[in-house]
């Protein structure tokens, strides 16, 4: 029984280990919504749509903490275009922030498509 318990134990501690410093769920704060409305305005090139890019939801939130924060989540977007035509659009991204030196920039090359809620 001691043998199955210290087994138990050790891949407990093992998996806590893999988590520490990696993406963890989180939840939307204030702050973070003012991260998601500059993400969004930051999409133009991303989208291949041009025009004004309006939040409408945020989903799939995780964080990860570093020399800042790295947030990974899923936007979902209307688009608005100069000629007055609306497009649905969705951008997986990731962002970095880093709040006590005002840096904040996307990571990588965030992949969106028409959003798979709307036609």
């Amino acid at each position: 029984m001691f043998k199955l318990l210290a087994i138990c134990f050790t891949l407990f501690v093992a998996s806590q280990a893999f988590a520490v410093g990696g993406y963890q769920p989180a939840t939307a704060t204030d702050e973070f919504m003012s991260l998601a409305r500059w993400s969004a305005n930051q999409m133009s090139s991303y989208t291949g749509v041009l025009g004004q890019h309006n939040l409408m939801t945020v989903r799939n939130l995780m964080t990860q903490v570093v020399n800042g924060i790295n947030y990974k989540f899923t936007i979902d977007l209307l688009v608005q275009t100069p000629e007055n035509q609306y497009f649905f659009r969705s951008c997986d991204l990731t962002v970095f922030d880093q709040p006590w030196t005002n840096t904040r920039e996307i990571v990588g090359t965030p992949k969106c498509g028409a959003n798979p809620y709307y036609p």
